[in-house]
C-alpha cells in the first residue's frame, strides 16, 4: 500500500507591486457617480491605502481605506458605512468599493513586483 500524500501548507503569496485597472459603476447614477475610472493601487508589505473621492456627498467628500491583504489574498476594510473588499494574487486584483452614494467593481493587473 502506498503512503498517503500529505498536503503541505503553502506559503503566503506576495502581492506587492503596482496594480492598474478600471473601476466600473455598479450602484448609483452615472450622472453623479460617473461610469468608470482608472485605478492604480500600490501594494507594499501586503497592504495598500485607497482614497475614494465622492464629491456628490458634501459632508463626506472622501473615504480613506487602509487595507491589509490576508495570506489567502482576501482583503476588506471599512470607513464609516463605506467599504472595500476583494481578492489579490501576484498578478491580478478584483473587488468592490461601496461609498456613501456610489458602488464600483474593479479589476486590476500587476505591472510586476518591486
Amino acid at each position: 500500500m502506498a503512503p498517503a500524500a500529505v498536503a503541505l501548507p503553502t506559503a503566503p503569496v506576495s502581492v506587492n507591486g503596482t496594480y492598474n485597472g478600471i473601476m466600473q459603476l455598479i450602484q448609483g447614477t452615472p450622472m453623479s457617480c460617473g461610469t468608470e475610472d482608472m485605478l492604480t493601487l500600490r501594494v507594499t508589505d501586503n497592504a495598500f491605502s485607497y482614497t475614494l473621492n465622492q464629491p456628490q456627498v458634501p459632508d463626506q467628500p472622501t473615504r480613506i481605506f487602509n487595507v491589509a491583504i490576508a495570506s489567502d489574498g482576501s482583503f476588506q476594510a471599512a470607513s464609516g458605512a463605506a467599504y472595500i473588499r476583494g481578492t489579490a494574487s501576484s498578478s491580478h486584483m478584483a473587488g468592490n468599493v461601496f461609498g456613501d452614494a456610489c458602488g464600483f467593481h474593479f479589476e486590476a493587473d500587476s505591472s510586476g513586483n518591486w
